[in-house]
């Protein structure tokens, strides 16, 4: 008798990682950094995905909770599970020249707040220029 697979709609592809959990995913993107730069402080990594949670909770003055259908947390978290498994195959494929570590955070950072850029652009107008800082 076949069993019939049965994947998950809040799990990745692989039915093992919740994509609807920021902190759990944040653990699996800071587990592939680690293992591709032998760091073993993901240095803003973590920072960044507490923060998108909170963002999209509306947990910032002026900000309300994000509840579209698309655009949601679990897109972002897709998104960005997505983003790391892609650099970690390049650099595997390549070597760290080619992707250095400072690189693969912009890359998640960027792939974390791809869908934030109407609550960043509110959060610039009131709060002025904004600055990002890699460590």
């Amino acid at each position: 008798m076949a069993t019939e697979l049965y994947r998950r709609n809040d799990y990745d592809v692989t039915n093992r990682i919740n994509t609807t959990d920021p902190q759990v995913v944040s653990n699996a993107v800071c587990r592939i950094y680690q293992d591709l730069y032998q760091e073993d402080n993901p240095h803003n990594l973590a920072q960044a995905f507490t923060d998108l949670a909170r963002l999209y909770r509306g947990e910032y003055p002026g900000f309300h909770e994000c509840d579209t259908d698309y655009h949601d947390v679990q897109h972002v978290l897709d998104v960005t599970l997505g983003m790391a498994r892609l650099l970690d195959g390049c650099v595997r494929a390549t070597s760290t020249g080619t992707i250095t570590e400072r690189l693969f955070r912009l890359g998640i950072i960027t792939a974390l707040y791809q869908s934030a850029e109407t609550e960043m652009s509110l959060l610039k107008e009131e709060l002025g220029e904004l600055e990002v800082t890699m460590e």
